[in-house]
């Protein structure tokens, strides 16, 4: 059985991705295991087998956490080497390696972009800083984000939008437009697969 490469789920699971990212990343995880498990008709071994993990409890158990998710919204997805990267330094074992705030708005900033772009490949992309914020904050559309995140608010001015992307290309393999342009226009890369990278290097911000 082929591994999965992609972990892909709604964006509204983003929504507490500030305040505890490990358990939203757990809650993508059981969202991209169930969703596996109902459109192969897999079994709890098969599905276990495709995402390389070991399930504590039954498939069953892991769709009690994101029983509730609407599906019918934007997807994301997140490459399975960066997933688990990620999921590694959010652990509160793991203090001294814990992600900053910048480490995951960056992280935030990658996977609402993502969702816009959807399945598009080498191909540019034009979107909004409304469209892009509200993604980050687990929403389809800036109106129905009912309040920004104050964590947020500062990378909307050029100079730090600007620092943003540069986190973004980092860590993807998302490239943006240069030069000045109305709203954001990027393209994300085939031949630059997302799974090859991890999280911000701690370069100083």
């Amino acid at each position: 059985m082929a591994k999965i490469k992609e972990f892909y789920f709604p964006i509204s699971i983003l929504q507490a991705f500030l305040d505890n990212p490990n358990k939203v990343l757990q809650d993508a995880l059981a969202f991209a295991l169930i969703e596996y498990a109902k459109a192969n008709q897999a079994s709890d071994a098969d599905t276990a087998e495709a995402f390389q993990v070991k399930l504590g409890s039954n498939l069953n158990a892991q769709a009690k956490r994101v029983q509730g998710v609407n599906r019918k919204q934007p997807y994301t997805h997140i490459g399975r080497d960066a997933f688990w990267t990620l999921e590694h330094r959010t652990k509160r074992e793991h203090p001294s390696e814990y992600p900053s705030d910048t480490e995951l708005i960056a992280n935030l900033a990658k996977l609402g972009l993502l969702s816009i772009s959807g399945h598009r490949h080498d191909k540019e992309v034009q979107t909004t800083k409304d469209q892009l914020f509200a993604r980050m904050q687990g929403y389809a559309s800036y109106k129905d984000v009912p309040q920004e995140d104050a964590r947020l608010t500062k990378y909307r001015t050029r100079k730090n939008f600007a620092r943003l992307k540069t986190l973004v290309e980092n860590i993807s393999e998302i490239r943006f437009a240069e030069g000045r342009q109305r709203g954001i226009k990027f393209v994300v890369c085939k031949n630059v697969p997302s799974d090859e990278y991890g999280i911000y290097d701690g370069t100083p911000y």
